[in-house]
C-alpha cells in the first residue's frame, strides 16, 4: 500500500476537504472500472456535513479572515458557493508519495476536472 502526503497549496482559507470527503471521493475512483469517473458532489459530501459548513463558513465569513473566500462573491454563501470552495481546493492540491507501493506496476494517475456539482477524473 502506498502512503500519500496531500498538501493544498494557496491562501489561508478555511479548508473544506475533509478526510472523509477525499476518502470517499478515492473510493468512487478505486472502485470505478472506468478511465474517466465522474463524481456527483452529493455522493462524497453528506448532506449534513454540508449544511454544517455553510453555517460555519456564513456565521464567520466576515469576522475571520480565512472564511472570506475572495473568489466567492455571493452572500451568503450557498451549496453553488461551497461547491467551488471544494473545487478551489481539490485543484490546489498536490500529493507527494511517501514510501513505496507493494505493487509499482499498480500506478493510477488522475486529472481532475470540474463543473457545477460534478468531478471528472481523467
Amino acid at each position: 500500500m502506498k502512503e500519500y502526503t496531500l498538501i493544498i497549496k494557496g491562501e489561508m482559507d478555511f479548508i473544506i476537504l475533509s478526510p472523509q470527503v477525499l476518502s470517499s471521493l478515492i473510493t468512487q475512483i478505486h472502485n470505478s472500472p472506468e478511465r474517466k469517473v465522474v463524481v456527483s458532489i452529493e455522493s462524497i459530501m453528506p448532506p449534513k456535513f454540508t449544511d454544517y459548513l455553510l453555517r460555519v463558513i456564513n456565521s464567520n465569513r466576515f469576522s475571520n479572515e480565512r472564511f472570506r473566500y475572495r473568489y466567492i462573491l455571493e452572500n451568503p454563501v450557498t451549496k453553488k458557493g461551497m461547491y467551488e470552495i471544494l473545487r478551489q481546493q481539490l485543484s490546489r492540491t498536490n500529493t507527494e508519495s511517501c514510501g513505496k507501493s507493494r505493487d509499482q506496476h499498480a500506478t493510477k494517475a488522475y486529472r481532475l476536472t470540474a463543473s457545477s456539482n460534478l468531478y471528472q477524473l481523467l
